[in-house]
């Protein structure tokens, strides 16, 4: 769940697929993905799911991990609501092994749909709950905060983080930092002497 947060869907809202790095990078990502997110080896060769999350190019790799920040981040504002993802199909499950040990179920189907049964399950035994928004205020040296300051108030980070313990309110020290600053200021009053 951690990879799948704070590695996975940290991904720019731009497609960077035209240099050779950018296309490594993807790769690189892709494989990693793989070997996380669907059943197979760990080491040496790759199962017909890790397989078939190779068969999307890098631009669309892109597109996927973009619309599966975009679900997550539904899950966490809207958790009151059902967030259905329609599958391409078709999808063809089947178990394998021995009736008294049985092995994980076997899936086959598009790179896409293939990825998205296997998220669904790690949500929903992983469990939303522990994934948070950061509420903390953007960086004022943020670039994309430059004209959207409005009366000392800036748009929140709303990054998504994984909670560990009931402490982490933020996604980095960095926000928890800036928080930390700002209540200080307002503590103080403009002058820097106490309120």
């Amino acid at each position: 769940m951690r990879f799948l947060v704070e590695e996975f869907i940290d991904v720019p809202d731009v497609d960077e697929v035209s240099s050779e790095a950018a296309t490594k990078g993807i790769t690189r990502m892709q494989a990693l993905s793989a070997r996380v997110f669907l059943p197979g080896p760990k080491r040496g060769g790759y199962s017909l799911q890790q397989s078939a999350l190779f068969q999307i190019d890098p631009a669309n790799f892109q597109k996927l991990r973009r619309r599966v920040r975009g679900w997550l981040r539904s899950l966490v504002t809207g958790s009151h609501v059902g967030h259905k993802h329609t599958l391409e199909g078709p999808l063809t499950m089947w178990l394998s092994g021995r009736p008294d040990r049985l092995r994980a179920p076997s899936i086959e189907g598009s790179g896409h749909d293939i990825f998205w049964f296997y998220l669904f399950h790690l949500v929903s035994r992983a469990g939303v709950a522990r994934i948070g928004m950061c509420r903390a205020p953007k960086s004022q040296r943020d670039p994309s905060q430059q004209n959207t300051e409005f009366r000392g108030e800036t748009e929140p980070c709303e990054r998504l983080f994984i909670r560990r313990g009931n402490a982490r309110e933020y996604c980095s020290e960095r926000c928890r930092a800036r928080v930390a600053t700002q209540r200080a200021r307002a503590w103080r009053g403009p002058e820097g002497r106490k309120k």
